[in-house]
């Protein structure tokens, strides 16, 4: 088990008499963080895990945080919401130019963001560190991390992440905790040269905001009411279309973020509302197709989990885990697709480590697929039968119920594409979660 394991089931386990878990306990965590614990994991998670594990969501048990889906961290969106998420999967975890930071060996390294993101959004430039200044007394260190980055098509969103992707983490060195997040590359131009894209702390005592400003801003200053200023970091970085900026000053109203060029001359001038990040999709009102149902869990009830066709792309929604969007089309796209994900939570302070009480993997397939097998730990295998989706549209969907106490976390799974006459289609591997 990993140590961000270690430390959301701790954390989790400490608070699961204390907090009644809400059916959007896994979006919340998702949205909110990934703190002192982990971040990335997406949460790398502590996404306390950006884990400041909200307190709505603390009751879920640690299957939730480190999902099935090779999850082993999980990450955040933008603003204070992140996008977190990320495999486990010895895949390259960045295309970045040389001299860039590399992916730590830690979640929490002071040489750079946390891999699970390098590998939910993998870059296409540089990684760029920023060291936040302090304010007078505080001793949190913190470094804001920057790149841009597609998402990875092994990933699943609550929304279809297209085109770059303006990535940060933001880790407080001192304590280890880190809240990071992706989302569009902000559009920059005459009138609108800087944009706050997020507002964190990581423990730090100080409020961090962050985001992006066009080539000729050289600083950024927070001014409080009282008048003090807080000076800020501006930073330009290989491969980037615009620079990336960050500052810290104590929790105060009314501050003015204030942008100037390099003679001093004033550029821009923002409050510090940063955006909740790109909209969710929003479950479709029709067209949906029960895939399969699962039992009531710890403060969460009974439910279906239910496939949509989006724009080509195949959508899955529950009351426990909102909805999920492939991230390439159906047409074109794998042979077979899916997730795995645990449903009806059961653990408790008592028994932290009981299994969930439906473990499924899920997904669809090519119209040519009429039997999907999922590779399992020890060469064991399960198999499912595909049924026809929407007419037309040549989607088949699948379901596979797996033994509760499946050994699934932080593994990767591949499942096996069979057509009529049983000849092998195609050999996937099952998707991740963001």
């Amino acid at each position: 088990m990993s140590m961000l394991e270690d430390r959301v089931r701790a954390a989790l386990t400490a608070r699961a008499e204390e907090f009644s878990a809400q059916p959007d306990a896994w979006a919340r965590i998702r949205a909110r963080s990934r703190a002192g614990s982990r971040r990335r994991a997406r949460m790398r998670w502590s996404r306390t895990s950006r884990f400041l594990i909200p307190a709505a969501a603390a009751a879920a048990v640690v299957a939730i945080v480190v999902a099935a889906v090779g999850l082993s961290d999980v990450f955040g969106r933008a603003g204070s919401a992140g996008r977190t998420g990320g495999g486990t999967s010895p895949k390259p975890t960045s295309t970045a130019s040389p001299g860039a930071i590399q992916s730590p060996a830690g979640p929490y390294s002071p040489s750079g963001p946390a891999s699970e993101m390098l590998q939910t959004d993998r870059p296409v430039s540089a990684v760029i560190g920023l060291p936040i200044p302090r304010a007078a007394g505080n001793a949190n260190q913190a470094i804001g991390y920057f790149w841009i980055g597609y998402a990875s098509s092994d990933v699943w969103f609550d929304q279809v992440s297209l085109g770059p992707q303006f990535c940060n983490d933001t880790v407080n060195v001192t304590n280890g905790q880190s809240s990071g997040f992706c989302w569009p590359l902000p559009r920059l131009g005459a009138g609108h040269l800087a944009s706050v894209t997020g507002n964190e702390s990581v423990g730090t005592g100080q409020t961090i905001l962050l985001g992006a400003a066009a080539a000729q801003v050289s600083s950024v200053a927070a001014v409080l009411p009282d008048g003090r200023t807080f000076p800020g970091v501006v930073k330009a970085g290989r491969g980037f279309p615009a620079k990336a900026w960050t500052v810290g000053y104590p929790p105060a109203r009314g501050v003015r973020l204030v942008f100037r060029d390099a003679a001093g001359a004033e550029m821009a001038t923002l409050g510090t509302a940063a955006p909740l990040g790109p909209p969710q999709i929003p479950q479709p009102r029709g067209g949906g197709i029960t895939v399969f149902r699962y039992p009531a869990g710890l403060e969460t009830q009974a439910g279906a989990v239910t496939a949509y066709l989006i724009d080509g792309r195949v959508g899955f929604w529950s009351p426990t885990w909102g909805g999920y969007i492939a991230p390439v089309p159906a047409a074109g796209g794998p042979a077979a697709n899916g997730l795995m994900l645990p449903f009806g939570l059961s653990q408790t302070r008592q028994h932290p480590s009981a299994p969930p009480k439906l473990l499924e993997a899920f997904g669809y397939a090519s119209g040519d697929v009429t039997r999907v097998v999922l590779h399992l730990p020890g060469s064991r295998q399960a198999s499912g039968s595909t049924v026809a989706a929407w007419p037309g549209s040549g989607v088949r969907l699948w379901s596979i119920s797996l033994p509760a106490h499946l050994d699934y976390l932080g593994r990767s799974f591949t499942v096996t594409a069979y057509d009529a006459s049983g000849h092998v289609v195609a050999t996937d591997t099952l998707g991740t979660i963001g």
